[in-house]
């Protein structure tokens, strides 16, 4: 039987599952036997849930490529608080800074000084 290559791209290292056999990594090329597979990954929280494949007339230079993605809260079935955990949070806005009140003390006595230097002349 003739041996073909596969690479399963994920944005994780998990394992690649053949018929629900594990046959090794993401994201490396892996050596199975030509055959029809279906393809899936360990854990959850990726789409599709799997992949149906038929391995012939690879090679080392060109191997079959699939690839899953990472799944969002609506694709997983999240709902209230757990799909809210799951979205990207945002950066909290930074605070203005408050005005010196030294500064501002220091800005009334100059006025005043003046004020009182235009009066004497």
């Amino acid at each position: 039987m003739a041996i073909e290559f596969l690479v399963v791209k994920f944005p994780e290292s998990r394992d690649v599952l053949a018929d629900d056999s594990p046959v090794g990594k993401t994201n490396k090329t892996l050596l199975l036997p030509a055959d029809e597979y279906e393809i899936s990954l360990s854990g959850t929280g990726y789409t599709p849930a799997s992949q149906d494949v038929i391995l012939t007339g690879t090679s080392t230079q060109n191997p079959m490529v699939i690839a899953f993605s990472l799944a969002t809260a609506l694709t997983t079935g999240l709902t209230g608080a757990k799909a809210k955990t799951a979205k990207t949070r945002k950066a909290p806005k930074a605070k203005k800074a408050k005005p010196s009140t030294k500064k501002a003390t220091t800005k009334k006595k100059a006025a005043t000084k003046k004020k009182a230097a235009t009066k004497k002349s």
